[in-house]
C-alpha cells in the first residue's frame, strides 16, 4: 500500500488514536435536502467516540472539537447529542458549507473517524474500492462490521 494513499493515512491514524469508528455514508447524509443541516450521524452504541461518558437519555448536549480531514484540512466542528422522537441522536455538525464529502458523489464512501484526544479528531472518506478494501482488510473487517467502533487490535503502525 502506498504511504501517500488516504487508506494508509487512515490506518495510521486509527492505529495511533484512542478510539475509532467507521461506516458507509448513506444518501440521507450526502444528498442535498433543501438546505437541511449538513451532518454525519454516529450510531448510538458508538457515542463514546464523541463524548467521554455515556449521555443521559433525552438530554441535549454539545461539544466543540477540531477535526483534521484526509490529513489535509481542518474544521472547527461540533458534536451534538439530542432527542428525536423516541431515539437519541448523535451528530457531527458545523462542518462548513464547502465541506467536500457530504454530496451525492460520496454516497457509499467509507467514513472513518478517529479520536486522538477529547478535543482533537481525524476524519477520512475513502471513495475507491481499492482504498476501502485495503482499510477493511487491514483490520480484518468486512462491510457488515462497519457502523460501529473499530475493534481494538494490537496493530500499531508508526507515523
Amino acid at each position: 500500500m502506498d504511504e501517500d494513499s488516504i487508506a494508509y493515512k487512515a490506518i495510521r491514524d486509527v492505529g495511533a488514536g484512542k478510539l475509532a469508528y467507521c461506516k458507509f455514508l448513506p444518501a440521507s447524509e450526502t444528498e442535498d435536502f433543501c438546505g437541511a443541516q449538513r451532518e454525519i450521524c454516529i450510531a448510538e452504541d458508538s457515542s463514546l467516540i464523541l463524548f467521554s461518558r455515556l449521555r443521559k437519555k433525552g438530554l441535549y448536549e454539545d461539544k466543540f472539537v477540531r477535526i483534521t480531514w484526509q490529513d489535509a484540512f481542518k474544521t472547527n466542528s461540533r458534536f451534538v447529542h439530542s432527542r428525536e422522537g423516541t431515539h437519541d441522536k448523535y451528530q457531527i455538525t458545523d462542518l462548513g458549507d464547502d465541506f467536500p464529502f457530504l454530496n451525492d458523489s460520496h454516497t457509499g464512501d467509507l467514513f472513518i473517524f478517529v479520536k486522538n484526544t477529547d478535543e482533537d479528531y481525524s476524519g477520512f472518506c475513502l471513495s475507491t474500492e481499492e482504498d476501502i478494501e485495503d482499510f477493511l482488510g487491514f483490520f480484518g473487517m468486512s462491510p457488515v462490521n462497519t457502523g460501529r467502533i473499530i475493534k481494538p487490535y494490537s496493530l500499531r503502525i508508526s507515523h
